[in-house]
């Protein structure tokens, strides 16, 4: 009796586990498709195959949902990047793999990104997302800031360079890039933009007087 107790929580917790998933999965659909101001709790529940309790059960509201998702999905987009950025090798190789690896996932984000510019224009007036993205992008800049400090250290920047204002301009280079591209598709090479922050970057390194 006690085992069949036991297998039947197991069951109950994997369940929740993937009920939970699929929340997250549908609110990603639901706000590709119809946006931040059409993702109803209802048609979320629809796409996910659960009842409207359910939202409220796994996740407390709506605006937690949504900012679980986008975190989520922002997150899987900007680790590749991440990863190169901690290899052990040479900064120049990293630098340069972790910009080609940004490139690669920024294909896979671009039907996420006006939903992502829409939750930050939002977030003035949603707590759960503005404390989410406020989250997501400290820990970003934190980890920028320490990679830059040790290319700093290691000769490789001079010491002119401030980590924490230089992790701040990355992130709002990546915005400004990702904003471009959500308005001008066609006119935005992500390549050669990347390519030119690289060499912005690499010619601190040579600039007279660095």
């Amino acid at each position: 009796m006690a085992e069949k107790h036991k297998r039947r929580v197991r069951s109950d917790r994997l369940g929740s586990a993937a009920t939970r998933e699929r929340l997250v999965d549908a609110a990603l659909a639901c706000v590709r498709t119809r946006g931040l101001a059409g993702s109803t709790s209802r048609k979320i529940a629809t796409e996910a195959g659960v009842n409207l309790e359910a939202i409220t059960y796994h996740f407390g509201s709506k605006d937690d949902l949504i900012a679980e998702a986008l975190t989520r999905a922002i997150q899987r987009w900007l680790a590749p990047a991440l990863e190169e950025l901690r290899r052990d090798v040479a900064p120049t190789t990293r630098m340069l793999a972790a910009a080609s690896a940004f490139r690669t996932a920024f294909d896979s984000a671009r039907d996420i990104l006006p939903a992502y510019f829409e939750a930050v224009v939002a977030a003035s007036r949603a707590p759960v997302v503005h404390q989410r993205l406020t989250l997501m992008l400290g820990e970003l800049r934190d980890f920028l800031s320490g990679e830059i400090e040790t290319l700093r250290s290691l000769g490789f920047l001079p010491e002119w360079v401030e980590p924490a204002s230089m992790a701040t301009l990355l992130i709002a280079m990546l915005d400004g890039i990702a904003l471009h591209a959500v308005i001008s598709p066609n006119a935005v090479n992500p390549d050669a933009l990347l390519a030119q922050a690289v060499q912005v970057l690499m010619a601190i390194q040579r600039a007279p007087g660095a």
